[in-house]
């Protein structure tokens, strides 16, 4: 399957085209990040490497305000939802997710 870019608007065909120059290490930390974003487009993260700063920088993800937690909470492409919704759609669905099992014996360990 291939992605139909020429559907997108204008302004989310730039963002596409600035995904298409990011580093690899940029793009498989977007691509995660795109992978376990919820229905709004929001995704977890447990540490900011220097990956997520760049992505930061370029305003393909921003810091979510609202959330006071352990992890940290991005919007991932704020500015381009029919975008996020092809690559979502486009992305497989077997995403490692911890169980919460997992992540409370994480939490919990301290």
């Amino acid at each position: 399957m291939k992605l139909d870019i020429e559907k997108l608007p204008a302004e989310e065909q730039k963002v596409y085209a600035m995904m298409e120059h990011l580093h690899v290490f940029e793009k498989k930390a977007l691509w995660n990040l795109i992978q376990r974003s919820n229905k709004d487009h929001v995704s977890m993260c447990p540490k900011i490497n220097n990956e997520i700063r760049s992505l930061e920088q370029r305003g393909l993800i921003a810091i979510n305000p609202y959330y006071n937690g352990p992890e940290y909470s991005f919007f991932v492409l704020q500015n381009a939802p029919y975008l996020m919704r092809k690559l979502r759609l486009y992305s497989p669905k077997e995403v490692y997710e911890p169980s919460w099992k997992q992540r409370a014996k994480k939490l919990f360990s301290r």
